[in-house]
């Protein structure tokens, strides 16, 4: 039956009702009582349905902008499934009056009930819509950078201009992985992590560069010294010099290697929107000279 034949059946069902009131008695009345009741739970049913059917086109928006927030979506969907709830119940109040004649003010008092909850579940529904938007359009400045600032400490930045709530940091260092959480970090703050494989790695290089160095220190005091067989000497500072180029050569491999370091942050806005970093930096230093 469609919506407005519907809606002008309710309003015949209220003014033949005033009219036969006043002409026939209560029990005379009776079956026509009966059959103007469905006509008027009808007309409420049909506005429970739209407001079920509003409700649920908002969750449906809510649902879709809110794929980062399983908290949005999961209120969401129960706003959905409990506008569905109420509009069977309208159905089979609807169903009852036209089958068995239920009471007017019963039925009456019933519908009111459910097109008064549906009402409050639509309101609900915009509620969580407009608090969807509001996280939209939320600015929010942090952004993340890590770098070794000793041997074995890693430092996580907080760059932005605002405070990072709730966050979960991880740092993975190779086969090390450290976390730390902070209620809350502001920008500018910091979280630091110690890796001991870090620190242990920049003293084994460090060490090997000085061996290179001491070794080159070693051929250049060699070579200043006199010579009792010139040609030998030649030949032998020749061999060395090949020996200063390779030494340079590994030092700076030492000195150039790269260092792969996994971030993964998450933390909260103000307002409660989450928000993930997860980067993997290449760093050329683990946090002293070499």
């Amino acid at each position: 039956m469609g919506a407005d034949v519907l809606a002008w059946l309710g309003d015949v069902a209220v003014t033949v009702w005033g009219r036969a009131r006043s002409t026939f008695t209560w029990t005379d009345l009776m079956p026509l009582a009966a059959i103007l009741v469905s006509l008027w739970v009808l007309k409420q049913n049909k506005a429970s349905r739209e407001v079920a059917e509003d409700a649920k086109a908002a969750a449906e928006e809510a649902n879709r902008i809110a794929r980062g927030s399983n908290t949005l979506a999961e209120k969401a969907n129960g706003i959905a499934e409990r506008m569905e709830a109420l509009a069977r119940q309208a159905n089979e109040v609807a169903e009852r009056a036209l089958t068995t004649g239920e009471g007017a003010k019963e039925a009456a008092i019933e519908a009111n009930d459910i097109a008064r909850a549906a009402n409050d579940l639509a309101k609900e529904a915009n509620d969580l819509f407009k608090q969807q938007n509001e996280r939209e359009t939320e600015r929010h400045d942090v952004r993340w950078e890590g770098e070794f600032v000793e041997p074995g400490v890693y430092r996580l930045t907080n760059k932005g201009d605002h405070t990072a709530h709730k966050v979960e940091a991880t740092v993975r260092y190779y086969e090390q992985e450290r976390r730390v959480n902070a209620d809350e970090v502001l920008g500018g703050g910091f979280l630091e992590f110690e890796f001991s494989d870090a620190k242990q790695e920049y003293d084994e290089r460090k060490a090997g560069i000085a061996l290179l160095q001491e070794q080159k220190r070693d051929r250049a005091r060699a070579r200043a010294e006199p010579r009792r067989f010139p040609m030998l000497a030649s030949n032998n500072d020749f061999m060395g010099v090949q020996s200063d180029y390779t030494d340079d050569r590994q030092i700076d491999q030492f000195r150039m290697i790269m260092e792969r370091v996994v971030e993964y942050v998450q933390w909260k806005t103000a307002r409660g929107t989450e928000k993930v970093h997860d980067e993997a930096p290449m760093l050329g230093h683990l946090g002293g000279e070499l």
